[in-house]
């Protein structure tokens, strides 16, 4: 029989650091965000907080880079559709505008997504579209959307056939830094192509 410790047993826990590394990150970023004026320099230090959450999983961010700028075109007999998606990788477009609590720059970065959509959905064939995720975003309020086609039987969709329908809104001022790291995790993190 053992002797019985004098000493009271406590529970021990080890602080995550993972978790007040990702907190600092965030929390550091949406000081910075707020400083900076321009849509580019956004969209910069916005790839910077990516890195700083998810930099360790391999090739993140070299496949979210590759997707920066990227350019979609799309040819019709009567028309050429074409655009420089901010963001696009996978089934996520990313647009930035410089302040989308303005209604002019919201309603700009809405149709933006939609002429992107329109270009992607028209080079593939109508029975196997992309289920396509956008979100617009100034780097501090986020707007997902899931875009539906209106005739999605037809070969060539254009900007009008495209309907945005909001899906969820996130402020990052507004919210504790774990809701904003959840749903970046939501939108950047899947690892198969999901209907909205």
């Amino acid at each position: 029989m053992s002797k019985r410790s004098k000493l009271p047993e406590k529970a021990a826990r080890m602080p995550d650091l993972q978790e007040a590394a990702k907190q600092i990150a965030i929390e550091e970023y949406a000081r910075e965000v707020r400083r900076i004026r321009g849509e580019s320099a956004r969209s910069h230090r916005f790839t910077a907080l990516l890195n700083a959450l998810f930099g360790v999983q391999p090739g993140f961010i070299e496949q979210y880079v590759n997707g920066i700028e990227k350019y979609l075109k799309v040819e019709g007999k009567d028309r050429m559709l074409r655009g420089r998606a901010d963001q696009f990788s996978g089934n996520l477009i990313i647009e930035f505008e410089r302040d989308i609590s303005s209604q002019g720059r919201l309603a700009e970065a809405e149709e933006q997504l939609r002429r992107y959509t329109a270009c992607a959905w028209s080079n593939e064939p109508p029975d196997h579209r992309t289920p396509f995720l956008c979100l617009a975003t100034d780097g501090l309020r986020f707007r997902a959307y899931a875009p539906l086609a209106r005739g999605p039987e037809a070969a060539a969709i254009k900007p009008d056939d495209v309907e945005l329908r909001l899906v969820e809104e996130l402020n990052v001022a507004k919210v504790q830094w774990s809701e904003f790291f959840y749903f970046l995790d939501r939108y950047l993190q899947r690892q198969e192509v999901l209907a909205p």
